[in-house]
């Protein structure tokens, strides 16, 4: 006689009294489908459930239905995620530089110098299994100055010196206003260890000798996050 036990939403254990072996199966539903992804486990032992998807599924012991176990939708990625990182970027480089910023949709005053101009794409994803994901972005800063003589790209030199400092280790706090955002960090974002720190020099802007120098410094970050 086979038993069966349910420890937690990611575990069942199968045993056997009166054989050798035991057949569990899930098998996932759909509606009145049957979707063919089956996890099964022959002889004693415990079966591990986190691998399996979202959705309803038929639990079968030797070929006879014990029960069905639903897995809740919502193993994905967190909908606040890409808020609070892009947050929590701000901040950090808000409160790790002197200099004044702009983010997307501001205008990036020519006559506010020295500024820099801070941008990031992402978040994109890849599901590592068992809610856990990898994310990542890209973080980007522009910044400017007036070329009038030499002592003002030296000047810019120690600007861009400043911004590269900054792309450090970013703590992620869950900042807002809603009823999730309760100022707790909830991850890090960590530099990427393939890519450099680049800094690119795009040139004069200008067609005399004070005119606009432009530079960008930008860098890859990780964080692994659970659902």
């Amino acid at each position: 006689m086979s038993q069966l036990s349910i420890i937690d939403k990611n575990l069942v254990v199968a045993d056997s009294t009166s054989q050798d072996s035991v057949n569990l199966i899930f098998t996932r539903l759909k509606g009145t489908e049957i979707w063919h992804q089956t996890l099964s486990k022959v002889g004693n032992g415990r079966v591990d459930t986190s691998r399996l998807g979202s959705g309803t599924y038929e639990v079968r012991l030797d070929n006879i239905i014990e029960f069905t176990q639903t897995r809740a939708h919502g193993r994905g990625t967190n909908p606040n995620w890409g808020k609070w990182i892009y947050a929590s970027v701000v901040t950090h480089f808000a409160e790790s530089t002197s200099l004044l910023q702009f983010l997307d949709g501001m205008r990036f005053d020519d006559a506010i110098i020295p500024c820099y101009f801070l941008k990031m794409d992402g978040p994109w994803y890849r599901s590592l299994g068992g809610g856990v994901w990898e994310v990542q972005v890209h973080v980007s800063v522009d910044a400017k100055c007036i070329k009038s003589d030499i002592q003002a790209m030296y000047t810019f030199r120690k600007t861009l010196g400043e911004l590269a400092s900054a792309f450090t280790t970013i703590p992620l706090v869950k900042y807002g206003t809603g009823e999730d955002d309760d100022s707790t960090e909830f991850g890090c974002l960590t530099l990427g260890t393939k890519e450099a720190i680049n800094t690119n020099y795009a040139g004069q802007r200008g067609v005399n000798l004070e005119g606009l120098s432009m530079a960008s410094i930008d860098k890859y970050y990780t964080v692994k996050l659970r659902s």
